[in-house]
């Protein structure tokens, strides 16, 4: 069961400029820790338009 619920990118980090649904620049990488610790294998990855190519996903 634990491979079939994931967690939107950003919630597992406080509000980014009071949004909850706004990319985690800051800690982005700590949510990948903290879902290994609660055993969270999906995250759906958040994109915003503002700094949209500073997102790690548009820079590789």
């Amino acid at each position: 069961m634990r491979d079939r619920v994931g967690f939107m990118q950003g919630r597992l980090s406080p509000p980014v400029d009071g949004r909850i649904q706004a990319f985690p620049r800051d800690r982005w990488r700590e949510e990948f820790i903290l879902a290994d610790e609660v055993d969270l294998r999906i995250m759906e990855w958040t994109l915003d338009q503002e700094r949209l190519l500073e997102n790690p996903l548009m820079t590789v």
